[in-house]
């Protein structure tokens, strides 16, 4: 079993919750072999084993790979690289729940609607928490996995939610909101162009809210699989907020697309995810 993130230094950078997160890659010989490595040694599929509030988690790699023993005690750098990726992503992942669950109970004064604030899939087992610390000692990592998906923070996903999330404060702020009410609260699955343009046909002012974005963002799904089919780096493990955020998928999308217009586009989603 390794540790990446043992020493990175910015693991400080993407958990907020003061407290460790570890993330530990390990070969599951439990299951059957996939195939053998060039020396006829059995090789296993990739796990992980996430540790935090003295609780643990396994869970298959999304990066789906094998290796033999031989070959996981000699990764090779872009291995090792994608590991990294991964393993941030994870950290990132349980803290963000964690900090958001810390702060919607904070934030409300009516305890009796704080269900209503933590993340989908996640039930609390037992009577519902009054105080601080016991949400903080019921916090369980098995259910923030239990219908875990990298996809989902993949960000083409993100971007959608995060478009479709801005969709719905603007229809607060010119008080269309309850008109389109059960639209905002079953977008999961929806894309964000289409509402645009559903919304648009309803009301001119909609106009004026497509106005905030550069129009290539509307398609950034696209221009991203391109790349991302493109891009050895990118193309088995696809990059997450803290790819744009923090390691060098700007950078390199943007070589691979150096017109302006994506430079903008790119600047719209940072400032749409990331403030």
């Amino acid at each position: 079993m390794m540790e990446v993130l043992l020493t990175d230094n910015l693991v400080d950078s993407v958990n907020n919750t003061r407290k460790k997160i570890s993330i530990k890659h390990y070969l599951n010989t439990y299951l059957f072999p996939t195939s053998k490595d060039s020396n006829g040694e059995d090789r296993y599929p990739l796990y992980f084993r996430v540790i935090f509030n003295k609780q643990s988690v396994k869970i298959k790699s999304a990066i789906n790979t094998s290796y033999s023993l031989t070959e996981f005690q000699h990764l090779k750098d872009e291995d090792i690289l994608q590991i990294r990726r991964e393993a941030l992503a994870l950290t990132n992942i349980v803290s963000s729940i964690y900090c958001n669950i810390i702060k919607a109970f904070t934030d409300t004064s009516n305890q009796a609607y704080i269900t209503n604030l933590f993340p989908e899939n996640y039930n609390w087992a037992g009577d519902m928490p009054y105080s601080l610390e016991q949400v903080k000692r019921g916090f369980d990592i098995n259910q923030v996995f239990n219908s875990y998906d990298y996809n989902q923070y993949e960000l083409p996903y993100l971007v959608e939610q995060k478009l479709i999330e801005a969709m719905a404060d603007y229809a607060k702020y010119i008080n269309d909101y309850d008109d389109y009410v059960g639209i905002f609260e079953q977008s999961k699955g929806l894309n964000s162009y289409q509402l645009l343009q559903f919304l648009k046909s309803e009301k001119a002012e909609w106009k004026i809210f497509e106005e905030q974005f550069h129009p290539y963002i509307w398609f950034f799904n696209l221009h991203y699989f391109q790349f991302k089919n493109l891009c050895k780096e990118y193309r088995v493990l696809g990059a997450t907020q803290i790819d744009l955020q923090y390691l060098n998928f700007k950078k390199m999308f943007l070589e691979h697309y150096p017109d302006d217009n994506f430079k903008q586009m790119i600047e719209n989603i940072e400032h749409l995810i990331i403030n």
